[in-house]
């Protein structure tokens, strides 16, 4: 008999532990100085629920974000080629006027490489 109640104070011991880490995991509500096992279990669950809803909300912006990136990345491969080609009529045309510095170079470009649609956005 002996050796049944060692086993019980073992597992009572182990069970309070588990229950002390629990405690230190999960927020408990401010107000209350002394906490039940059975409160504490149910804070944990709703503390879970919360933290699973959160996660789902983030995988769906995530998503989300996911998809525009995609989308938006789509437009610039869309436009790309019209650019280049614009560039490069104006990179020749600025060449061919005297030595003057690309406008690529200064860092200036140009308002005719954008779409006319763009300055309906403005």
């Amino acid at each position: 008999m002996v050796g049944r109640s060692r086993q019980m104070l073992l597992l009572r011991a182990h069970l309070k532990h588990c229950l002390d880490k629990l405690k230190a995991l999960v927020p408990l509500a401010p107000n209350s100085t002394r906490h039940t096992t059975l409160g504490l279990l149910n804070r944990a669950k709703g503390f879970i629920k919360t933290l699973e809803q959160r996660d789902r909300n983030q995988r769906y912006q995530l998503e989300q974000l996911r998809l525009e990136h995609q989308t938006l990345r789509s437009q610039l491969n869309m436009w790309e080629p019209q650019f280049a080609k614009r560039r490069s009529v104006s990179e020749s045309s600025s060449s061919s006027s005297g030595g003057a510095s690309s406008s690529m170079e200064s860092g200036e470009f140009s308002l005719s490489l954008l779409p006319t649609w763009f300055f309906g956005r403005l």
